[in-house]
């Protein structure tokens, strides 16, 4: 179930940042990066990003905001790590009542 949880929140994190562009594509390229039976879209999605060197189309993906087309890979790796941090943060907070610190 926590693992479950967690991938979910990784899914959401990396569909905030990225889309599927080209799906075709973009399997080509991920097929040798991750397990082939892999439907997980935001899976592939993330391996692209990290490996695209900031040539997106070319992997078949797309940024959700035309403002950081500029950006460095990195620094959009970076914002779907943190905001899968902050996602699992505060449902830990939200389900132990723990007040954030």
């Amino acid at each position: 179930m926590v693992m479950s949880r967690l991938a979910e929140f990784k899914r959401k994190s990396v569909q905030l940042v990225v889309a599927v562009q080209d799906q075709k594509t973009l399997y080509e390229k991920t097929d040798e990066y991750v397990d082939v039976d892999a439907d997980d879209l935001s899976l592939r999605l993330y391996e692209a990003l990290a490996r695209c060197q900031g040539n997106f189309t070319a992997w078949g993906i797309s940024l959700k905001d035309r403002e950081k087309l500029n950006e460095k890979p990195e620094v959009l790796l970076k914002l779907i790590e943190d905001e899968f941090y902050e996602m699992s943060k505060s449902f830990f907070f939200r389900f132990f009542k723990v007040p954030p610190s």
